[in-house]
Formats: C-alpha cells, structure tokens, sequence
C-alpha cells in the first residue's frame, strides 16, 4: 500500500477531474443519478461543499476508494463513491447514495 494522501488531497484531486471534465462515470453511477433525480450540477455542489467520511486502499484495484458526502443544490445529503488513482489523477465516480 503506498503511503495514503491526506483526505484534502484526495478531495482536490475529485474537484479537479469534476472541473476539467475528466472524471470517468461508471454505468451504474449514471443509473443511480436518474434514479434520484439529480444532475451534475447536484453531484458539483456535493463535492465542492462536502468531504471525505470515508477513504480506503483498494488493492487489488490499486486505487482509493473514497466517499464524499454533502448536499444537493436542494438541500438533500448525497454520498458518492469514487475510486481516485493519484498517480495518474484519474477519479471514476462509482455509484451515488
């Protein structure tokens, strides 16, 4: 396991892959966005004014495996699950509860 980033960092590196556009959405993520109604501007807000509750190494993925929590543009709590590779800054956004 390599040495864990702190939760800030891991947090910077899912904002920056939201703005630039890069982060990768999962089939099933994009299922449980319509699911709950929401949109991306809801899973923005969540991430830029939420944090991490949760982050974990992945091994056989050599990944982080993060939660972010916050709130919708409506005020309703989201959780999202990322997958965060730091070395190549590639955040997959893995499903919304």
């Amino acid at each position: 396991m390599p040495d864990p980033p702190s939760r800030e960092e891991l947090l910077r590196c899912v904002r920056r892959s939201l703005i630039l556009g890069s982060a990768c959405l999962t089939t099933h993520f994009r299922r449980r966005l319509a699911e709950r109604g929401a949109g991306m501007q809801d899973v923005l807000r969540a991430v830029n004014k939420g944090g991490i509750t949760e982050a974990l190494w992945d091994e056989p993925r050599s990944n982080w495996r993060c939660i972010v929590q916050g709130t919708d543009v409506e005020g309703d709590e989201l959780r999202i699950v990322c997958a965060v590779r730091e070395t190549e800054e590639l955040v997959t956004l893995i499903t919304l509860c």
